[in-house]
């Protein structure tokens, strides 16, 4: 799981934020399944302030969902 989150984190760093969002949510839904829920509401989190504004409905969405539903 560590592995997966330095690759997840190296390649958030040198993506741009009209790019970013399947990464953010590929992480989130990694983190609910295999890790902590509390990283996954961080990675979301984090995700609402880097990715472009067209797409911070669909990042607060998920955010929102599952705080809600878990």
């Amino acid at each position: 799981m560590e592995r997966a989150r330095d690759l997840f984190e190296q390649a958030l760093e040198k993506c741009p934020p009209k790019s970013c969002k399947p990464l953010f949510l590929m992480y989130g839904q990694l983190e609910e399944d295999y890790g902590l829920a509390k990283r996954a509401m961080g990675i979301y989190e984090r995700a609402t302030q880097v990715v472009a504004d067209e797409d911070k409905f669909e990042v607060l969405h998920s955010h929102t969902f599952h705080t809600t539903f878990r």
